[in-house]
């Protein structure tokens, strides 16, 4: 009798583990998926005339709440020319808006880019203005004006209280919009700050789910480093952030 009511215990405390177990990993899956969004809506005219000023406005908000202190940059090209952009620093508004004023000195059609790091998320939404009678952008894409593609949410999941030589585990997760960016290629590329001739480590990020891509790293000893994280589809996206990360 006590042999079985030995084995009965075992089996209801077994029961409750896993139960316990899976409510925790739904917790945290929960969790993950309620983490606030970054939002950024640019505001840029739809036309423009040579040498008019043209007022550029980001409103900034995390989890619904506008943001003070981000860290903004408004970026401008005339038609496919982007090594040649230029960019201006807006100045805060209050209420989560940032404001510039920029002039375009001749008949083209620009994109700009609205850069955005804040709450360890950086996004870039695009949008694109005509100046003056305008000129044809002949891209792949250029066809509806009006459907700029959402910018990417990249989020760095910073380790806890990281120590030289132990394994840390490096975790992004990226969002295209409200959709998380999969099947994407992913690379840490990792180096000590402020010395010139510190090596630059590579890594591959493995991604673990649905826009969470992960991968392993043994800091050599204590410091400051930086972690650059670049990312690309394979197509026409290829960006990059810069963290800072300190081992004690």
């Amino acid at each position: 009798m006590k042999n079985r009511m030995s084995l009965a215990m075992i089996i209801i405390i077994s029961v409750i583990s896993l139960i316990g177990c899976s409510t925790g990993e739904e917790d945290t899956e929960q969790a993950v998926d309620e983490l606030p969004e970054l939002k950024v809506d640019f505001n840029v005219p739809e036309e423009a005339e040579v040498d008019e000023s043209v007022v550029l406005t980001a409103e900034v908000t995390y989890g619904g709440e506008a943001v003070e202190g981000a860290d903004v940059i408004f970026e401008y090209w005339k038609g496919e020319n982007e090594e040649n952009s230029k960019e201006v620093e807006p100045t805060y508004q209050g209420e989560g808006i940032y404001k510039a004023e920029v002039t375009f000195n001749e008949d083209a059609n620009y994109n700009l880019y609205s850069h955005v790091t804040a709450e360890g998320l950086h996004t870039m939404p695009l949008e694109s203005i005509q100046v003056g009678e305008g000129s044809p952008i002949e891209t792949e894409d250029s066809g509806d004006d009006s459907e700029s593609p959402d910018g990417i949410s990249i989020h760095f999941v910073e380790p806890e209280q990281p120590a030289p030589g132990e394994d840390v585990k490096l975790t992004t997760q990226l969002n295209m919009g409200d959709t998380a960016l999969e099947a994407a290629d992913v690379r840490y590329e990792i180096w000590k700050k402020g010395e010139k001739d510190s090596p630059h480590e590579w890594l591959d990020a493995e991604e673990i789910t649905a826009g969470e891509y992960e991968a392993h790293y043994a800091f050599p000893e204590a410091g400051t480093y930086m972690i650059n994280i670049h990312i690309e589809d394979g197509e026409s996206l290829h960006e990059h952030q810069e963290f800072e990360l300190t081992i004690e």
